[in-house]
């Protein structure tokens, strides 16, 4: 779906318990996870809360590539260890990586930014294939040290995606980071859980103990939201007007 044909009225608005999903109305999360935390894009539902039409700068365009190349790194290695190993988690969250991928490179549609050719495991970037190397090199060693690899990459994405949320205020981009970095949050959580079910422990490098510990030891995030329903009102486009409208939630 091409983001020039969403024509949808998106009201932004803060959601409790008790009103999360109004009559007519059906909630949509930005991100599809299962009960073993891995998540997925939902692209047809993060369209409706992009805004084309809002610029974004030089710095912003570079860090959307930056980001790009994250997202296959962690798609590509995990391909490749997953296969080693024979861990289907592994394998599942690749997949899941690449709706990550796929939802960065909608932003990138919108500000002109190229999108890299290349096939799996390279990268134009020197620094980001070297890292790819060091990581598979790595995870091919042991089933701990893939699922310590794992936890690396998520840990590394949730760094990188923080300090570049400190650096925009661009709505359509702190839109897709927010899920972005939740989605990492929930795979971190799912390599810990297999590392720990295995006998192995992890100590991280990225993030402090403090906050990796919060975020292992806490439940699974959903993303944002979007309640969306039909007729008139105000939470249902714009004010006084007709057709389908969507309220955000922050859930």
């Amino acid at each position: 779906m091409a983001v020039a044909a969403v024509a949808m009225s998106v009201a932004f608005a803060s959601c409790s318990k008790n009103d999360d999903v109004q009559p007519g109305e059906v909630q949509m999360h930005m991100l599809q996870v299962d009960g073993n935390g891995l998540s997925a894009f939902n692209h047809s539902v993060m369209l409706q809360g992009i805004d084309s039409t809002l610029p974004a700068t030089d710095a912003e365009k570079a860090n959307l590539l930056k980001l790009w190349n994250d997202e296959k790194l962690a798609r590509d290695v995990y391909t490749v260890l997953g296969t080693k190993w024979s861990i289907d988690h592994m394998t599942r969250v690749a997949t899941r990586e690449d709706s990550h991928k796929t939802a960065v490179e909608f932003l990138m549609k919108i500000y002109g930014v190229a999108i890299p050719s290349g096939d799996a495991g390279t990268f134009a970037d020197e620094s980001v294939q070297n890292l790819y190397t060091s990581l598979v090199e790595t995870g091919n060693q042991s089933l701990d040290e893939a699922l310590k690899v794992g936890l690396r990459i998520e840990e590394l994405d949730i760094a990188e995606i923080h300090a570049q949320l400190t650096q925009t205020s661009n709505a359509n981009i702190t839109l897709v980071y927010d899920n972005l970095v939740r989605a990492s949050r929930n795979h971190l959580r799912a390599f810990a859980r297999l590392l720990s079910a295995n006998g192995g422990t992890y100590t991280p490098q990225y993030l402090s103990q403090d906050d990796y510990n919060q975020i292992v030891n806490s439940p699974n995030e959903k993303g944002k939201s979007f309640n969306k329903g039909n007729g008139k009102g105000k939470e249902h486009g714009k004010k006084g007007g007709k057709g389908n409208g969507n309220r955000q939630c922050a859930n």
